[in-house]
């Protein structure tokens, strides 16, 4: 979300200009069984005055103003109870009270919102696996953690095995996708080139006029040489990125996710739950960062589970 705008303050007696940027979670009430649970309560707490938002001091890039710390201590163990119970200072008008500004929703500008992730693939950046190599020493002994001992030169050896090994595999669906056999050497297919861009054209809002270039006319061959459209250089851009994207970038299994923050899952105060009610992810605990077995803990949406988990009927 992005908001631009002002937020005037009635103690200074100034117009103070206001920028968030920051991605939005919603709290659900369902998930809402640790710390968050006292959070949510006061969100929705019409005699204290009721809160739309909670933004952490990095979404405010401008106009940070008044800050609470909802945690005592650093190392957020204590729930700050007594602070988040006081009453809106909107509504009171007392020094002391919450800190709660009210967002005009004219200021809100252009918004972005975040599609599903539903491909079961992703592309792994080369400059991580560069970042990931150049910190490997060649002489260092890695996987003790895990009951394992391997020269950090082995593990760079296998790492660009595997890497070379999927720029085959890329470069055999660029064959496939693009070529056709004529004996025992490769062609371009004009008709699977031209398909392919015809729906790139289109899906960059080119002109018709180019994408009738880019069709083929009845001895299947380019209604104008793509050499001679002033549009080549977004050809070779697209087939370069096209390419790049199949033999280049490091394409592995697994689905994309939104990391989100997990402050306030941790259960730091005790509290009472009812008959069958849902408990507490991961039962209040903190996720560990790195576990004993070299792991980190982390919780996922059966979402990524979908292609092995049988349909509701």
């Amino acid at each position: 979300m992005v908001y631009m705008g002002d937020t005037y303050d009635d103690s200074l007696g100034l117009d103070i200009p206001v920028f968030n940027k920051m991605a939005i979670f919603p709290m659900f009430k369902s998930l809402c069984k640790a710390d968050n649970k006292l959070i949510y309560d006061r969100m929705n707490n019409e005699e204290l005055g009721t809160i739309d938002m909670i933004v952490f001091e990095s979404a405010v890039k401008v106009g940070l103003g008044q800050t609470v710390k909802m945690y005592k201590d650093e190392a957020n163990t204590q729930l700050n109870v007594e602070m988040l119970n006081k009453a809106s200072y909107t509504k009171t008008k007392m020094t002391g009270d919450l800190p709660v500004k009210v967002q005009d929703i004219k200021h809100l500008r252009l918004q972005l919102n975040t599609d599903p992730h539903e491909h079961m693939d992703r592309s792994f950046g080369t400059q991580a696996v560069k970042m990931v190599l150049s910190n490997l020493r060649d002489d260092l002994t890695y996987g003790t953690n895990k009951g394992k001992a391997i020269k950090g030169s082995e593990l760079k050896s296998g790492i660009m095995d595997c890497i070379n090994q999927l720029t085959r595999l890329g470069a055999n669906e660029i064959r496939h996708r693009f070529f056709r056999r004529r004996g025992d050497n490769w062609v371009i297919d004009n008709r699977k080139l031209s398909d392919e861009l015809v729906k790139e054209a289109r899906q960059s809002g080119l002109s018709e006029e180019v994408v009738q270039c880019l069709t083929l006319d009845e001895n299947g061959e380019f209604n104008l040489p793509v050499a001679a459209l002033s549009s080549r250089n977004w050809i070779e851009s697209r087939v370069i990125s096209i390419v790049n994207k199949a033999a280049v970038d490091i394409n592995t299994k697994g689905g994309a996710a939104i990391q989100m923050s997990n402050f306030g899952f941790k259960r730091t105060i005790p509290i009472e739950y009812a008959q069958g009610e849902l408990q507490a992810l991961n039962n209040g605990e903190a996720l560990k960062f790195l576990r004993s077995n070299g792991s980190m803990e982390i919780m996922l949406s059966t979402n990524f589970f979908r292609h092995i988990v049988p349909k509701e009927k």
